[in-house]
Protein backbone atom coordinates (compact mmCIF):
# COMPACT_ATOMS: atom_id res chain seq x y z
CA UNK A 1 0.00 0.00 0.00
CA UNK A 2 1.42 3.43 -0.94
CA UNK A 3 2.58 5.67 1.90
CA UNK A 4 -0.11 8.07 3.04
CA UNK A 5 -2.98 6.06 1.57
CA UNK A 6 -6.45 6.57 3.03
CA UNK A 7 -7.41 3.86 5.53
CA UNK A 8 -9.51 1.12 3.95
CA UNK A 9 -12.61 -0.03 5.83
CA UNK A 10 -13.85 -2.65 3.40
CA UNK A 11 -12.91 -5.97 1.90
CA UNK A 12 -9.59 -5.40 0.13
CA UNK A 13 -10.57 -7.56 -2.82
CA UNK A 14 -14.16 -6.46 -3.50
CA UNK A 15 -14.07 -2.83 -2.28
CA UNK A 16 -17.42 -3.59 -0.63
CA UNK A 17 -19.04 -4.05 -4.04
CA UNK A 18 -21.19 -7.11 -4.81
CA UNK A 19 -18.97 -10.00 -5.86
CA UNK A 20 -20.73 -10.28 -9.20
CA UNK A 21 -19.90 -6.65 -10.03
CA UNK A 22 -16.24 -7.20 -9.16
CA UNK A 23 -16.13 -10.36 -11.28
CA UNK A 24 -17.62 -8.45 -14.21
CA UNK A 25 -15.13 -5.62 -13.74
CA UNK A 26 -12.11 -7.92 -13.69
CA UNK A 27 -13.26 -9.87 -16.73
CA UNK A 28 -14.12 -6.83 -18.84
CA UNK A 29 -11.91 -5.91 -21.79
CA UNK A 30 -12.17 -2.26 -20.81
CA UNK A 31 -10.84 -2.82 -17.30
CA UNK A 32 -7.94 -4.86 -18.65
CA UNK A 33 -7.15 -1.96 -20.98
CA UNK A 34 -6.65 0.21 -17.88
CA UNK A 35 -3.61 -1.79 -16.80
CA UNK A 36 -1.47 0.67 -18.75
CA UNK A 37 -2.43 3.42 -16.31
CA UNK A 38 -0.01 3.32 -13.42
CA UNK A 39 -0.70 6.63 -11.67
CA UNK A 40 -3.68 8.57 -10.37
CA UNK A 41 -3.50 11.43 -12.88
CA UNK A 42 -3.76 9.05 -15.83
CA UNK A 43 -6.95 7.53 -14.43
CA UNK A 44 -8.47 10.96 -13.83
CA UNK A 45 -7.76 11.84 -17.44
CA UNK A 46 -9.63 8.72 -18.54
CA UNK A 47 -12.60 9.62 -16.33
CA UNK A 48 -12.76 13.05 -17.95
CA UNK A 49 -12.70 11.53 -21.43
CA UNK A 50 -15.01 8.55 -21.03
CA UNK A 51 -17.48 8.76 -18.12
CA UNK A 52 -21.01 9.97 -18.90
CA UNK A 53 -22.94 8.56 -15.90
CA UNK A 54 -22.27 6.74 -12.60
CA UNK A 55 -24.48 3.66 -12.78
CA UNK A 56 -22.78 0.28 -12.17
CA UNK A 57 -23.70 -1.03 -15.63
CA UNK A 58 -24.02 0.30 -19.17
CA UNK A 59 -26.53 -0.59 -21.83
CA UNK A 60 -25.42 -3.89 -23.46
CA UNK A 61 -22.52 -4.17 -21.00
CA UNK A 62 -22.32 -5.98 -17.67
CA UNK A 63 -20.29 -3.25 -16.03
CA UNK A 64 -19.92 0.47 -16.68
CA UNK A 65 -16.89 2.53 -17.59
CA UNK A 66 -17.38 4.50 -14.36
CA UNK A 67 -17.24 1.44 -12.11
CA UNK A 68 -14.21 0.03 -13.93
CA UNK A 69 -12.42 3.31 -13.28
CA UNK A 70 -13.66 3.43 -9.69
CA UNK A 71 -12.18 -0.01 -9.06
CA UNK A 72 -8.98 0.95 -10.87
CA UNK A 73 -8.55 3.85 -8.43
CA UNK A 74 -9.12 1.40 -5.58
CA UNK A 75 -6.20 -0.72 -6.81
CA UNK A 76 -4.01 2.40 -6.64
CA UNK A 77 -5.08 3.18 -3.03
CA UNK A 78 -5.70 6.92 -3.04
CA UNK A 79 -4.13 9.30 -0.56
CA UNK A 80 -6.01 11.98 1.37
CA UNK A 81 -4.42 14.68 -0.80
CA UNK A 82 -5.50 12.93 -4.00
CA UNK A 83 -9.05 12.49 -2.70
CA UNK A 84 -9.37 16.16 -1.79
CA UNK A 85 -8.25 17.07 -5.30
CA UNK A 86 -10.92 14.78 -6.75
CA UNK A 87 -13.72 16.22 -4.62
CA UNK A 88 -12.70 19.77 -5.53
CA UNK A 89 -12.07 19.10 -9.24
CA UNK A 90 -13.27 22.18 -11.09
CA UNK A 91 -13.42 20.84 -14.65
CA UNK A 92 -15.25 17.50 -14.43
CA UNK A 93 -18.13 16.54 -12.17
CA UNK A 94 -17.65 12.80 -12.74
CA UNK A 95 -14.22 12.95 -11.16
CA UNK A 96 -15.98 14.40 -8.12
CA UNK A 97 -18.79 11.84 -8.18
CA UNK A 98 -16.41 8.88 -8.40
CA UNK A 99 -14.50 10.35 -5.46
CA UNK A 100 -17.65 10.31 -3.34
CA UNK A 101 -18.43 6.74 -4.41
CA UNK A 102 -14.89 5.71 -3.43
CA UNK A 103 -15.35 7.23 0.01
CA UNK A 104 -18.84 5.76 0.54
CA UNK A 105 -17.51 2.28 -0.19
CA UNK A 106 -14.14 2.37 1.58
CA UNK A 107 -14.25 4.88 4.46
CA UNK A 108 -15.05 4.06 8.06
CA UNK A 109 -18.72 5.06 8.47
CA UNK A 110 -18.05 7.50 11.31
CA UNK A 111 -15.74 9.49 9.00
CA UNK A 112 -18.20 9.98 6.14
CA UNK A 113 -19.79 13.14 7.54
CA UNK A 114 -16.39 14.83 7.74
CA UNK A 115 -15.83 14.18 4.04
CA UNK A 116 -19.36 14.87 2.77
CA UNK A 117 -20.67 17.73 4.93
CA UNK A 118 -19.23 20.68 3.03
CA UNK A 119 -20.57 19.50 -0.34
CA UNK A 120 -24.21 19.09 0.64
CA UNK A 121 -25.31 22.33 -0.98
CA UNK A 122 -23.09 22.02 -4.04
CA UNK A 123 -25.26 22.85 -7.05
CA UNK A 124 -23.06 21.53 -9.87
CA UNK A 125 -25.27 19.18 -11.87
CA UNK A 126 -24.39 15.51 -12.31
CA UNK A 127 -26.01 12.87 -14.54
CA UNK A 128 -25.42 9.89 -12.28
CA UNK A 129 -28.17 7.72 -13.81
CA UNK A 130 -28.29 6.73 -17.47
CA UNK A 131 -31.88 7.92 -17.86
CA UNK A 132 -33.63 10.94 -16.42
CA UNK A 133 -32.19 14.35 -15.86
CA UNK A 134 -29.15 15.45 -13.87
CA UNK A 135 -29.36 16.36 -10.18
CA UNK A 136 -27.26 18.75 -8.07
CA UNK A 137 -24.11 17.14 -6.69
CA UNK A 138 -25.28 18.03 -3.17
CA UNK A 139 -28.36 15.84 -3.66
CA UNK A 140 -26.21 12.97 -4.95
CA UNK A 141 -23.98 13.29 -1.87
CA UNK A 142 -26.89 13.38 0.59
CA UNK A 143 -28.42 10.28 -1.04
CA UNK A 144 -25.15 8.38 -0.61
CA UNK A 145 -25.26 9.23 3.09
CA UNK A 146 -28.89 8.23 3.58
CA UNK A 147 -29.39 5.15 1.42
CA UNK A 148 -27.41 1.92 1.05
CA UNK A 149 -29.26 1.06 -2.17
CA UNK A 150 -27.58 2.55 -5.24
CA UNK A 151 -28.80 2.04 -8.81
CA UNK A 152 -29.87 -1.55 -8.23
CA UNK A 153 -26.98 -2.68 -6.01
CA UNK A 154 -26.33 -2.50 -2.28
CA UNK A 155 -23.52 -0.73 -0.47
CA UNK A 156 -22.59 -1.53 3.11
CA UNK A 157 -25.27 -0.26 5.47
CA UNK A 158 -24.26 2.34 8.03
CA UNK A 159 -24.76 1.53 11.73
CA UNK A 160 -28.25 2.34 13.00
CA UNK A 161 -27.08 4.95 15.51
CA UNK A 162 -24.96 6.73 12.90
CA UNK A 163 -27.81 6.72 10.38
CA UNK A 164 -30.02 8.40 12.97
CA UNK A 165 -27.37 11.04 13.72
CA UNK A 166 -26.87 11.79 10.02
CA UNK A 167 -30.62 11.92 9.45
CA UNK A 168 -31.01 14.40 12.31
CA UNK A 169 -28.19 16.57 10.97
CA UNK A 170 -29.67 16.60 7.47
CA UNK A 171 -33.14 17.38 8.77
CA UNK A 172 -31.78 20.31 10.76
CA UNK A 173 -29.87 21.64 7.78
CA UNK A 174 -32.73 21.12 5.33
CA UNK A 175 -35.03 23.14 7.54
CA UNK A 176 -32.62 25.99 8.14
CA UNK A 177 -31.98 27.42 4.70
CA UNK A 178 -34.15 28.72 1.88
CA UNK A 179 -32.47 27.44 -1.22
CA UNK A 180 -33.00 28.44 -4.87
CA UNK A 181 -36.04 26.91 -6.54
CA UNK A 182 -33.90 24.73 -8.81
CA UNK A 183 -32.89 22.70 -5.76
CA UNK A 184 -36.33 22.34 -4.23
CA UNK A 185 -37.60 19.76 -6.70
CA UNK A 186 -34.76 17.42 -5.72
CA UNK A 187 -34.75 17.57 -1.92
CA UNK A 188 -37.67 16.58 0.26
CA UNK A 189 -40.26 19.11 1.38
CA UNK A 190 -38.64 21.99 -0.51
CA UNK A 191 -35.72 22.04 1.89
CA UNK A 192 -31.99 22.05 1.34
CA UNK A 193 -28.72 21.79 3.18
CA UNK A 194 -26.34 24.34 4.58
CA UNK A 195 -22.98 24.20 6.25
CA UNK A 196 -23.58 25.09 9.88
CA UNK A 197 -20.10 24.27 11.12
CA UNK A 198 -18.71 21.02 12.39
CA UNK A 199 -20.41 19.38 15.30
CA UNK A 200 -19.85 15.90 16.67
CA UNK A 201 -20.32 14.34 13.25
CA UNK A 202 -18.16 16.91 11.55
CA UNK A 203 -14.91 16.59 13.49
CA UNK A 204 -11.89 15.48 11.44
CA UNK A 205 -11.47 11.72 11.20
CA UNK A 206 -8.83 10.43 13.60
CA UNK A 207 -5.87 8.47 12.35
CA UNK A 208 -7.06 4.87 12.19
CA UNK A 209 -5.32 1.58 11.80
CA UNK A 210 -6.09 -0.04 8.45
CA UNK A 211 -8.71 -2.77 8.59
CA UNK A 212 -7.73 -5.81 6.52
CA UNK A 213 -11.23 -7.16 6.13
CA UNK A 214 -14.79 -6.04 6.54
CA UNK A 215 -17.62 -8.42 7.17
CA UNK A 216 -19.98 -6.37 5.05
CA UNK A 217 -18.21 -7.49 1.87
Amino acid sequence: MPAGSLPIYCNEETMGLPSKIVTNIKSSHYFRSLFKFKVYHEVLGEIKREVKHLEPSDMNLLVSTAFCLLYKLFTLRLTEKQMKRMLDCDDNVYVRGIGFLYLRLTTEPEDLWYWFEHYLEDDEMIQYQRTGGPVPLGVFVSQLLQDHKYCGIFFKQLPVKLRKEISDELEEHYGSLKFPDKFKSYVGKGKSVRDSGRGALGSPPPKRRRTDSFSGG
